[in-house]
């Protein structure tokens, strides 16, 4: 479990992406053979390349439909668990709030019981905004607001978890003459709903890669964090974390509903991984960099101390 701890470390704050963790321990094994690779990081932001960009288009036709009728739906999508559906029916009278939350990846029922109350998007409301402004249609909207809260995101951890390797990652889609050029594109060369995405950087593919591989479901890198968290031998002996005084007494969220959580989940009786990913992170990160002053002397050496509970 040390890769984990020294990835919070290195990032200097929580992580959201799990995967940041083999992508250290990628970097490192990179690193034996080059100096600096390529990425694509950037790509999907200015070539509509998520699958949740059709979500926000979908939700400007539902809402005509009836509000019995999104109800129902939305009672039936979170019964089932199903994460996409319930963001697409969740905000079927709100394009707006639905490109806000487009990225959510936490049920929203869950955020609520854990944290009750208003909670207010600020500054991700002033973004869009700024995107109003600047393009009449949903889907540069969503690619503009994207490139200035989730894409920075990205770019901050692929920076950090590569250079704690001693490897340098460029990023060829961000070359400015690059972004410049998707900005004048239409969106019918980036996204077809309900269809494609990429339509355009897939076209230029298309003369060099199979049509096998650029038609394939996209696949992100994947980490089974639900079934890791269900080890306790395994990423499970981090949710004792949650569990103590220490965190009990931290008072930014209720500790009962995490108790609630951890149960149904280790029992298999739903999935809340997203969520207690994100609660373990902060509170390792609370307790490395300041409960603690590790940091401050070998935090980033290999035989630093764990904070893990012993399992």
């Amino acid at each position: 479990m040390q890769a984990f701890e020294q990835t919070v470390a290195h990032l200097e704050e929580p992580m959201n992406h799990a995967h940041t963790v083999p992508l250290l321990e990628l970097s490192k094994f990179a690193k034996q053979y080059v100096t600096v690779v390529l990425t694509g990081e950037g790509s999907d932001e200015l070539f509509g390349g998520y699958p949740r960009f059709h979500i926000p288009l979908l939700t400007e036709s539902l809402s005509a439909l009836p509000g019995p009728v999104r109800r129902r739906g939305l009672a039936m999508a979170r019964s089932m668990r199903s994460r996409k559906i319930t963001k697409l029916l969740e905000n079927a009278e709100d394009t707006v709030q639905s490109v806000i939350e487009n990225s959510r990846h936490t049920p929203r029922e869950d955020f609520d019981l854990l944290c009750p109350g208003p909670h207010a998007f600020t500054e991700r409301f002033e973004v869009y905004d700024a995107a109003v402004r600047r393009t009449p249609t949903t889907l540069e909207r969503m690619l503009y607001f994207d490139q200035r809260t989730y894409l920075p995101a990205l770019l901050k951890r692929l920076d950090k978890a590569s250079m704690a390797a001693a490897i340098e990652c460029r990023v060829p889609y961000l070359d400015y003459r690059i972004v410049e050029w998707s900005m004048l594109l239409p969106p019918s060369l980036k996204v077809l709903i309900c269809r494609d995405n990429k339509l355009i950087v897939k076209k230029v593919a298309s003369r060099w890669i199979p049509h096998e591989i650029i038609s394939r479901k996209k696949v992100g890198f994947g980490v089974p964090i639900s079934r890791w968290l269900r080890n306790p031998r395994g990423l499970g002996r981090y949710l004792e974390l949650l569990l103590d005084s220490t965190f009990r007494n931290r008072g930014y969220c209720d500790p009962k509903i995490v108790e609630t959580f951890i149960r149904q989940h280790s029992q298999g009786l739903t999935d809340h991984s997203e969520i207690l990913w994100g609660l373990i992170n902060l509170e390792l990160w609370w307790r490395l960099f300041v409960d603690s002053n590790a940091w401050q002397q070998k935090m980033y050496a290999p035989e630093m101390a764990t904070v893990c509970p012993t399992a």
